[in-house]
């Protein structure tokens, strides 16, 4: 990557431009931030792209905007390796970049970079004033294929990734003996549930038909069932909860299962956790991992680290680092993050459930209590709908229901499916009035009732 013609500066030789000894130390990101300044190297050639995307989360899935064809081709086999070498304000990381694509023009082979600009835009200041010389530093540094330092976030510890690995290779290379167990004893046995849905019956029947046609086969290409063993003699499934419900299914006297002891995943209810995110990694016949199983593993992270006595904040950028350092390795950090949102949602309201009780009104609850409005009053429609929904589907269902009844009268009964929605009510309520008002003068009549979130 660097040019012949240029002497890389030694750091005693050039204190405010060291290359040599500053790069390899950690940092620790906590400046707010808007947008980012970021590198892909070419691991086969060194070849390097510098482009400035306007973002405050760097796991949004963005890679770059070229339509180069060699760039595009090594991003493709997996030959490309990014970095970011700066954040802050969309006008510092323009500029930046602005600078760094100068400054390679001017002073290294330009044939050695993938740019075909040297960038600039809107807030993009000319004379580079608004920069800093440590973000000079790292952009240059860069250039000369020194990568910018390694970021050390602020996160909890959550499992250790090296033993679940090992645990796992330990039952497919047979470290783990498989013995031949009872289906009837193991399948009444406590499920560890990683999935948001511990049993898919699609996914079990699919094993059992299997099971049935094909029995030799079938043991042949379905994981043993792995139960952990604790310190009270207390025995759970781990992994394998589809599998053992087929062979239950399919009417199988024995199954394979694989003991091990709560020992070996040194008393860590996280590394049992994580290795069932692992387990159903496998290629064998398993249902893939899914966002809902994302967001199940954020909430068992937050709940296995505030059982150990962590106080966890779930709107911090600790937390938020901590479950996408703890998960990349199963999902994508984009994936991640967009489902973080829906898991702290979660998180809230099995909280607000435990500690305010929070009142999940269930269907029958809702039938019942339409029901009780109807015989009330014959002449008036009644549909139940959560919050979220109610100004738009709500109105809708309402007019149909009014409208089937023959009745120019209708209530609708509205529930909060989660503190989420308890918590946006206000607003939604805003939008169903001006609906309801946009009614007026229409001759029909829709009246709305909210039923209590929290209940003694």
């Amino acid at each position: 990557m660097r040019s012949p013609e240029v002497r890389l500066p030694a750091l005693d030789e050039s204190p405010e431009r060291g290359y040599s000894n500053t790069m390899n130390k950690e940092t620790t990101v906590t400046k707010k931030f808007d947008a980012i300044v970021y590198g892909w190297r070419n691991l086969s050639n060194e070849k390097v792209y510098v482009g400035f995307h306007k973002t405050s989360e760097v796991h949004d899935g963005y890679v770059f905007s070229s339509e180069n064809e060699e760039l595009n081709e090594a991003w493709s086999y997996g030959l490309l390796q990014r970095h970011i070498i700066f954040r802050g304000s969309p006008s510092e990381c323009i500029t930046l970049e602005n600078y760094a694509l100068k400054f390679a023009k001017n002073n290294l082979d330009w044939s050695n970079f993938y740019n075909q600009s040297v960038g600039g835009g809107e807030g993009c200041i000319k004379d580079f004033s608004n920069l800093s010389e440590d973000a000079k530093h790292l952009a240059e540094a860069f250039l000369y294929g020194v990568n910018p330092p390694e970021e050390q976030l602020d996160c909890f510890q959550t499992f250790d990734s090296d033993l679940i690995n090992e645990i796992a290779n330990n039952i497919k290379s047979g470290k783990y003996l498989k013995v031949e167990s009872s289906v009837n004893e193991i399948f009444e046995l406590e499920r560890n549930q990683v999935r948001m849905n511990i049993i898919h019956e699609d996914k079990v029947e699919q094993i059992a038909d299997l099971m049935r046609a094909d029995p030799a086969k079938a043991r042949t290409n379905i994981e043993p069932v792995v139960v952990c063993v604790y310190d009270n003699g207390t025995r759970k499934v781990i992994d394998g909860n589809h599998t053992i419900n087929a062979a239950k299914r399919a009417g199988w006297s024995k199954v394979d299962v694989v003991f091990i002891n709560f020992s070996d995943f040194e008393f860590n209810h996280s590394n049992v956790n994580a290795f069932g995110y692992e387990m159903n990694h496998s290629d064998k016949i398993k249902t893939p991992n899914s966002s809902e199983d994302c967001q199940r593993a954020i909430i068992n992270i937050y709940h296995d680290l505030v059982e150990r006595g962590e106080k966890v904040d779930i709107r911090s950028a600790k937390f938020k680092d901590t479950v996408t350092q703890a998960l990349q390795q199963w999902w994508t950090p984009k994936k991640i993050v967009s489902n973080l949102d829906r898991a702290k949602v979660r998180i809230a309201t099995d909280e607000a459930h435990a500690k305010l009780n929070f009142k999940r009104w269930t269907k029958p609850e809702l039938d019942k209590i339409a029901r009780e409005y109807e015989k009330a009053d014959f002449n008036r429609a009644v549909i139940s709908i959560s919050s979220g929904t109610s100004y738009n589907a709500g109105v809708g269902a309402i007019l149909n229901k009014m409208a089937g009844a023959n009745t120019k009268r209708g209530i609708i009964v509205i529930s909060h499916n989660d503190i989420g929605q308890y918590d946006a009510w206000k607003a939604s309520e805003v939008k169903l009035k001006a609906v309801i008002a946009s009614l007026k003068g229409s001759g029909l009549s829709i009246d709305y009732t909210v039923l209590d979130a929290f209940v003694k």
